[in-house]
């Protein structure tokens, strides 16, 4: 059977077939064998998968009772479509093969105008393997002789019909195994033998062909004698061939840079095209073509279109076995194997999440053009382009495993949108409502969503209630309730800019271990009546914390101002002292250890200017608090908590922040015992319990002590102030 298709045309050939018409040639550029290592067991694979497909197909007794049935009942028409029939329905059809004619013909090579010499651009992994298990198979079964004029060997002329010609190394060695293994043990210990140069050792193909051989042998060793004639006449390829050079080369330099073939995953296409009827083998060659260039151009930092198209493949592969509740787990990404993509998905599933996928892709801009600010689109699609286009992640993962955090995180993400287009369809889709669902997942990403149970009964909710009706936490029920309400507002659009804005804060964005709060800290959804309040709101938050400027260059006014709206530290490990972090912003503007809520009471008294102002006033207001302490002072104040000495060290040092933004000491205070500040000791009034200020330990002595701040007079100085 043959296809056209341009100036290529397509023709579905055995084995045999192939090697009578063509010689075939691996380009000098063509990447190495490498299917003899044996990664991820695909020799090995490929090796059972043909025993599996012998016996599934190809049954000599069984046959043979047939004739001898037929035959004895006279009905030699019927053992004639019996055997036409057999030949017909016991082919293995393993997928593609890719050429192109050279412009001229190999040298010396014998009735070179009989047979097309040809550069076989892709299947290189496929048909090397099959001709080391035709020549072992034609030793085991004592065939050699027809190998060798099948394939046209002529150890004289150092020709073969099959060859890496252009590789001097591996020509010579294809010739010399050839010549020199004539028994299985021949086989044993190749590296060994007078014949085998020390210079194979660098060659890739080489020792991938020899313990290609290895494996090939321990799979076929103790089969029956009739695997060589079943690989050159029931093994089949579809074989696309250009008819012009310049074509071909086109093609082939295409093909070579991206990497054209799936590795691995070559047989998942020969498998899933063995499912199909002949009349739609071209129309899928050509998505499958069309997927492959996707995949190319998307290759990012890979050299070639494998990565991305395999992750693919595994990705929507282990969703299908999720949706199905296969629970067929494996512990990591190198345990999937073609068995897995296999039993979960058709060509037709492939297109299916493939158009999705491109549905998401292909409508940005058309999303973002509708929104004064919508910069986390952007982030969100090339985080999720990464996680199907990068090798890296387990999808056939145990998702009720709390050991797979990682891998449970980009599943919730990249799963429930792939489900949600492809449940409602592409063409279906809403687009404002498919990039809302790709914003509340991707702040869920950002949180750390590790739901792999609920997608689905997520995504049904979605699709049956609407997008906001469907909540995992307080601030998405506040958050979606609002949006509820303001769905028919023609200025729903700004508000959204305007949270995502402030949610796309680096401190808000991530609101892991923070109790998954992104917003309403600093929102309060019930009160929100108007567009100006979230100007507002955003406006002070980066006059705070401007977005371009790193933690370590925040004003430590803030550190200082916060102080005397409540204490608002971490107490964090080494926990045989006391250390407390006032560094962490994320928890701070949270007010997560701040039982005064400090934050929330300061930003709603901060103008976005008046920081300073502010700073001056609550100071103010804690000296007229402190003031009879202070004026009764002589050798120290005692106070009764914490706070307020450090409030006391901000009044009259100049940066108690100097060595970084934790404070320690040694012990904590009863409540039948008063914290002592300040004590007269050699005209230097210093503090009686020492207070630290570290960069979170004691490592490398990069503290300082609070005392040594202290101006010479400190009680003094505190008096002046009154």
């Amino acid at each position: 059977m043959s296809l056209r298709t341009g100036n290529s045309y397509m023709e579905e050939f055995s084995v045999l077939e192939l090697i009578n018409k063509f010689n075939f040639y691996i380009p000098e550029i063509q990447r190495e064998f490498v299917w003899g290592k044996n990664a991820r067991n695909i020799l090995t694979s490929f090796c059972q998968d043909i025993i599996l497909g012998k016996a599934q197909t190809y049954n000599e007794n069984i046959l043979q009772q047939k004739i001898e049935t037929l035959t004895a009942e006279k009905r030699f028409g019927d053992i004639a479509r019996l055997l036409e029939e057999e030949k017909n329905t016991s082919s293995l059809n393993i997928g593609f093969l890719y050429s192109y004619e050279p412009n001229y013909k190999m040298e010396h090579f014998p009735d070179s105008d009989i047979y097309s010499d040809t550069y076989l651009i892709d299947g290189q992994q496929r048909f090397t393997s099959l001709f080391l298990m035709l020549f072992y198979l034609s030793i085991k079964e004592k065939r050699q002789n027809e190998f060798i004029d099948l394939f046209r060997y002529d150890y004289e002329h150092s020709t073969i019909a099959f060859d890496y010609r252009v590789r001097t190394l591996t020509h010579d060695f294809i010739i010399k195994l050839l010549n020199e293994i004539k028994t299985e043990d021949d086989f044993d210990n190749i590296t060994n033998r007078i014949w085998y140069l020390d210079e194979y050792v660098k060659d890739v193909t080489i020792t991938s062909m020899v313990n290609g051989l290895s494996i090939i042998r321990k799979e076929f060793k103790n089969q029956q004698n009739t695997f060589f004639d079943f690989i050159l006449q029931h093994i089949k390829f579809w074989h696309f061939k250009t008819e012009k050079t310049s074509q071909g080369e086109e093609l082939y330099i295409t093909m070579n840079s991206r990497g054209k073939q799936l590795e691995e995953n070559e047989t998942v296409r020969a498998k899933l095209f063995e499912q199909i009827d002949n009349s739609e083998q071209l129309k899928w060659s050509k998505e499958w073509e069309e997927w492959q260039d996707f995949f190319w151009k998307e290759r990012r930092k890979n050299n070639n279109a494998d990565v991305g198209f395999n992750e693919f493949l595994n990705c929507i592969a282990g969703m299908e076995s999720y949706l199905g509740n296969k629970k067929e787990f494996v512990e990591d990404a190198d345990q999937i194997y073609d068995s897995h993509i296999l039993s979960n998905i058709s060509l037709e599933i492939i297109d299916n999440y493939f158009s999705s996928f491109q549905c998401l892709l292909n409508n940005r801009e058309l999303f973002v053009n509708n929104y004064e600010y919508a910069g986390w689109v952007d982030k969100a699609i090339k985080e999720f382009q990464n996680l199907i286009l990068e090798n890296k992640t387990n999808w056939f993962v145990d998702y009720t495993d709390d050991n797979k955090a990682t891998e449970r995180r980009r599943i919730v993400f990249v799963w429930s949108v792939l489900h949600y287009i492809n449940k409602i369809g592409k063409d279906n889709v809403d687009i404002d409502d498919l990039f809302r669902l790709l914003r509340i997942y991707w702040l869920r990403y950002n949180n750390l969503d590790r739901s792999v149970v609920n997608v689905k009964d997520r995504i049904d909710e979605v699709i049956l209630k609407g997008l906001w009706s469907q909540t995992s936490t307080k601030e998405e029920m506040l958050k979606h309730a609002f949006y509820t309400s303001k769905a028919k507002d023609k200025d729903i659009r700004k508000f959204e800019s305007r949270i995502w804005k402030i949610e796309d804060h680096r401190f808000n964005i991530n609101g892991y271990q923070v109790e998954n709060i992104n917003s309403i800290h600093l929102i309060d959804y019930k009160n929100l009546s108007n567009i100006e309040i979230l100007d507002s709101i955003y406006n002070k938050f980066t006059s705070l914390f401007p977005v371009s400027q790193r933690d370590v260059d925040y004003n430590i006014r803030i550190n200082d101002v916060l102080m005397f709206y409540g204490f608002y530290g971490n107490r964090r490990s080494p926990y045989y002292y006391f250390n407390y972090d006032f560094s962490s912003w994320r928890r701070i503007i949270r007010d997560l250890d701040s039982e005064d809520f400090a934050f929330k009471i300061f930003f709603n008294e901060y103008d976005g200017t008046n920081l300073d102002q502010l700073l001056e006033k609550k100071k103010l207001l804690f000296l007229k608090s402190m003031q009879k302490l202070i004026t009764n002072a002589e050798k120290r104040i005692e106070c009764n908590n914490l706070v307020d000495t450090i409030r006391l060290y901000i009044l009259i040092c100049p940066n108690i922040w100097k060595s970084g933004r934790y404070l320690a000491y040694e012990e904590w205070v009863t409540p039948q015992k008063s914290l002592t500040t300040f004590e007269k000791n050699q005209d230097r009034n210093i503090a009686n319990k020492t207070l630290y200020n570290t960069k979170g330990n004691f490592r490398g002595y990069g503290f300082s002590i609070l005392n040594n701040l202290l101006p010479a007079k400190p009680i003094e100085k505190l008096k002046q102030l009154l």
